[in-house]
């Protein structure tokens, strides 16, 4: 075996030595530097991390997102093809909801069940078995909701505008009164929904709250709430008392499916009683309207396209007006009708035509639109149907005892005899379907029975429960508020 020479390992020694001596000189250059470049390293390393995280950040939102939307878009279209007739097919809503509305005209008069009914409830019981079958879409579509708010908006002007305020005057000063006893009528009607609805929460409120509870604390008694607060005033009011106090959507639905069975029912038995009475005024209504016609120019009573258009712009002026006055002025966007209804008075009187010399308004052409717009709403108030969803089905019958003792209640309070000697029978029916069912059922029922002098009464005492009911519902939820928190 060779070994190694000392001059061999001393040059080996040499040269390690001083390749270790340049590395170390190469390690303290570098170490000299290492501040700068570390620092601007780290640098670069952390903007790059931490663009490398946004951009994981990004993707996983952007895949989330994509996912949710996909999701919620798939749902969504499963969901809208519940109808014959899909949730966001406006114009068919619209074609379905219009055509209704003239089939329930036809039926109203030329057949016995429709003239039983009435036809404004003949379209709202139409659209209700299309909704309950499946040809609309249950629960009801925006579009509908659209056409009822615009309906109701340009009814309540159009109708008013269109008003022998003269007739209703003299109607007032005569036996029995007009809008006075009406009132009256109207406030007993009331306090029979707010007797009969203390009544049922007594009989089914726990129930309520227990099947109604799995989409929110105390739906069950919001939707009782906003239950009394519609058979007051309205469709409005019960929306503005389910959105004040944050009602579950399914409950909303729910409610106002039960209550619309509840009320196809109730209208029609009120057009059978009122079918066997004729106008309380009836002699003087007609002496005052021939007398009025009689001096009337027949060009002038005609529908033209200036009166068309005149009047759909005193109603657009007039709601514009009341939405500014109540949104500005009192903060209460509800309010909006019940304004409204006062400016259309003090139009429709002539005030403003002795005052300013202007023409005044067509009432022919005024009628006759603000009845098409009632026979639009009462289409779409059917629109709801009675298909809900399998989770609230529960709820129904619980809901549905609730709106027979509120309804029985409300009917047992003018079936006391000392109510129809004080007042006619035409006017307590007319005052319980302005409490049921807010001012244009209560017109409805004047115009299907012929009661003339009773429509400007109607459509005035109903816009009073527009204006009170909200604070009633939301008063009768607090009262019961602590009970229902303790049942929970």
């Amino acid at each position: 075996m060779r070994t190694p020479s000392l001059l061999t390992l001393s040059s080996s020694s040499s040269s390690s030595s001083s390749s270790s001596s340049l590395l170390l000189r190469h390690h303290h250059h570098r170490r000299r530097r290492s501040p700068q470049i570390i620092t601007e390293s780290r640098r670069r390393k952390n903007k790059n991390s931490r663009g490398i995280r946004i951009a994981a950040a990004n993707t996983r939102s952007t895949s989330s997102s994509t996912s949710t939307s996909t999701s919620t878009s798939t749902s969504t279209s499963l969901s809208m093809m519940n109808s014959v007739i899909p949730y966001n097919d406006e114009w068919g809503n619209l074609a379905v909801l219009t055509g209704t509305s003239v089939l329930a005209q036809i039926l109203g008069t030329k057949t016995r069940i429709g003239k039983l009914l009435g036809s404004p409830v003949s379209a709202m019981a139409i659209t209700f078995f299309l909704a309950s079958v499946g040809i609309l879409y249950p629960g009801g579509t925006i579009t509908s909701r659209k056409l009822q708010l615009l309906s109701i908006s340009f009814a309540t002007p159009l109708i008013l505008l269109g008003a022998n305020f003269s007739t209703s005057t003299n109607s007032t000063s005569g036996s029995g009164g007009g809008t006075s006893p009406l009132l009256i009528g109207f406030m007993i009607a009331s306090i029979g929904t707010i007797v009969g609805s203390m009544i049922g929460w007594l009989l089914v409120g726990k129930t309520i709250l227990s099947t109604l509870s799995i989409f929110g604390i105390n739906d069950g008694l919001k939707i009782i709430s906003a239950l009394v607060a519609k058979n007051i005033g309205g469709g409005i009011n019960y929306i503005a008392v389910c959105s004040a106090l944050n009602a579950s959507p399914e409950a909303i639905a729910t409610g106002l499916c039960v209550d619309n069975f509840m009320a196809l029912v109730y209208f029609p038995i009120c057009n059978i009683i009122a079918s066997q009475y004729n106008d309380p005024n009836n002699n003087e209504y007609t002496n005052n309207d021939t007398n009025n016609s009689s001096g009337t120019n027949k060009k002038d009573s005609s529908m033209t396209v200036e009166s068309i258009s005149i009047a759909f712009f005193a109603a657009c002026g007039l709601l514009w007006i009341g939405e500014l006055i109540s949104t500005n002025i009192f903060n209460s966007p509800s309010s909006q009708i019940p304004i409204v209804t006062l400016l259309s008075v003090i139009v429709a009187s002539g005030i403003l035509t002795k005052i300013i010399n202007i023409k005044p308004i067509n009432s022919i052409t005024c009628d006759t639109l603000g009845t098409v717009c009632l026979y639009l709403f009462f289409a779409t108030a059917g629109a709801p149907g009675m298909r809900v969803a399998k989770s609230m089905k529960s709820a129904i019958l619980p809901l549905s005892i609730f709106s027979m003792c509120l309804y029985t209640i409300h009917g047992m309070v003018f079936s006391r005899s000392s109510w129809r000697d004080a007042f006619s029978p035409q006017r307590l029916l007319i005052a319980s379907s302005s409490a049921i069912g807010g001012p244009a059922t209560s017109v409805a029922l004047a115009r299907s029975v012929k009661w003339e002098s009773l429509i400007v009464p109607a459509l005035l005492v109903g816009n009073i429960g527009y204006a009170i009911a909200t604070f009633i519902g939301i008063g009768f939820y607090y009262c019961f508020a602590a009970a229902a928190a303790a049942a929970l």
